[in-house]
């Protein structure tokens, strides 16, 4: 049995847009045996002239981010990291992109 797509299908052409962001990796060794590694990225997509005046490109990570914490001793290591994502307010309304809520895990 086939499903039956409902809403507006999605049509590929090549638009005017400008991406920006950053992409920051940071580490810090404490000791011998002690290591904190994090990452935060960043990226907002936009059209250049949109004809709707909504700008927003279409499924954009929102920002986000990672912390890890490892300790290694006579050759095994152990990690704990945690990862969040920020809340996504920053969508396209020209095919109904969902905004969504943050989250992390841990």
């Amino acid at each position: 049995m086939m499903g039956v797509a409902t809403g507006a299908d999605l049509q590929w052409s090549n638009i005017s847009a400008q991406f920006y962001g950053v992409d920051l990796e940071a580490g810090y060794t404490i000791n011998d045996n002690w290591r904190v590694d994090a990452g935060l990225n960043y990226v907002r997509g936009e059209r250049v002239n949109a004809p709707t005046g909504d700008s927003d490109l279409y499924r954009i990570a929102p920002l986000n981010g990672r912390a890890q914490v490892t300790y290694e001793q006579s050759g095994w290591m152990g990690a704990v990291e945690g990862i969040f994502y920020a809340d996504q307010c920053d969508v396209a309304g020209y095919n109904g992109e969902q905004k969504t809520k943050g989250y992390y895990v841990a």
